[in-house]
């Protein structure tokens, strides 16, 4: 209410861009991995992070259980498509596993998404800006990035920290529309071989070529329909049935995009994606000389997210730098940043902090504030003299 300064909510005023019955929200089929966070875009879209909605306990590829997946066929909360577990991050007609852009004011998606339907703006796959996530908990937009224009589809670059199944952590950097971090077949840089192994079948996804010939497979698996991370060329899958003949782009999603940095439990090790001379994926520890991220490795257990420091009042090297939290590890590290917001350091800032699920900055004080699970707000402040660089203030008092 602008009558009170915006401090009290006008009664009845309440309206659902996202879920309005059970039967059109995001599904959630287990006790966690629902998502966590919403922003705006820098172009004033509204951006919401969704898990993948299945069980973080085993390997989930439909009618697993201790999860509620008949309940929830049952209850037309999903499809029977979607009965497929973890595998629903990378259908294109699931909300699960997704960052979604929406417009604040109707919840449709927006005509500047890259898989938008014209025809129909509340389908699932308009609202959908990136997808492939495991439980992609908290995401934050740097400042003054993308575009301010909403019709233009550049909410801004994303730092998404998405939590990892067995092995590794990650933090994803979404700065193209329609990225595919590749979850559940990829866990951060490299295949997750207990789903990648697995021939599950995408139901929305049918084969063309079923039944002429000797093809007896009706539906393209989501191996099928990956394209894994190259530097170069346009990507092409050829079907199985016949190789001499392609799936339609408009079958699969974007070539799996690996994150910029990864993680280990339990042990030291820290890797960042490369490439070999013929343009083939490979990862390598930022301790060595051809890392494009340097630091000291080190260990976590849970990527929370983190926030971006756009404020003067830490010491300058400090500022324009990127904290991350980890849950399971309880740490704060720092990343300093290209002008391209690609990583180029990482450094220990606080360890400690306990089980941190939420970093800001406070825009009054500009300290570092984080919660603290389960019941607690801590903030990090610097209470020195910062010597930031002069600005020039100046006037004419002669005009010709």
């Amino acid at each position: 209410d602008a009558a009170t300064n915006f401090h009290t909510l006008i009664a009845g005023s309440r309206q659902i861009l996202l879920g309005d019955k059970k039967t059109n929200g995001v599904p959630l089929v287990f006790i966690g991995h629902s998502g966590g966070q919403i922003r705006f875009g820098n172009d004033t879209s509204l951006l919401i992070s969704t898990g993948d909605g299945a069980s973080y306990s085993n390997l989930d590829t439909g009618s697993t259980t201790g999860t509620y997946w008949a309940q929830a066929l049952a209850d037309s909360i999903i499809r029977p498509a979607e009965n497929v577990g973890a595998f629903r991050s990378l259908m294109m007609n699931s909300y699960c596993g997704k960052i979604l852009r929406i417009d604040p004011n109707t919840g449709l998606g927006l005509n500047s998404n890259p898989y938008y339907v014209s025809s129909n703006p509340d389908s699932i796959v308009s609202k959908v800006w990136a997808l492939g996530f495991r439980n992609p908990f908290r995401f934050t937009i740097i400042p003054n990035t993308g575009s301010t224009d909403i019709t233009a589809g550049d909410p801004g670059v994303l730092f998404v920290g998405d939590v990892g199944y067995n092995t590794w952590e990650s933090l994803d950097i979404v700065k193209q529309a329609g990225q595919n971090s590749g979850w559940p077949l990829f866990e951060g840089l490299t295949a997750e071989f207990q789903y990648y192994n697995l021939a599950i079948q995408n139901l929305d996804a049918p084969n063309p070529l079923f039944g002429s010939g000797s093809c007896m497979q009706q539906y393209f698996t989501f191996k099928d329909l990956t394209v894994l991370d190259k530097n170069f060329g346009n990507p092409v899958i050829k079907n199985p049935c016949d190789t001499t003949q392609l799936i339609p782009a408009s079958c699969y999603p974007m070539p799996h995009h690996r994150p910029q940095i990864e993680w280990k439990h339990q042990q030291n090790i820290t890797r960042c994606p490369l490439f070999t001379g013929q343009g083939n994926p490979i990862s390598v520890n930022i301790n060595q000389p051809t890392s494009p991220v340097q630091g000291v490795q080190y260990a976590g257990n849970a990527s929370v997210g983190g926030v971006y420091y756009d404020d003067n009042r830490f010491p300058v090297e400090f500022q324009n730098n990127y904290f991350h939290g980890d849950y399971g590890a309880e740490w704060i590290r720092r990343f300093t940043l290209d002008s391209a917001y690609n990583l180029l350091t990482v450094d220990s800032f606080a360890t400690g902090v306990g089980p941190v699920v939420f970093l800001n900055r406070n825009p009054k004080t500009g300290c570092l504030m984080y919660v603290k699970y389960p019941d607690a707000i801590h903030s990090i402040c610097y209470t020195g003299n910062v010597n930031n660089p002069p600005k020039a203030i100046a006037k004419a008092d002669t005009f010709y």
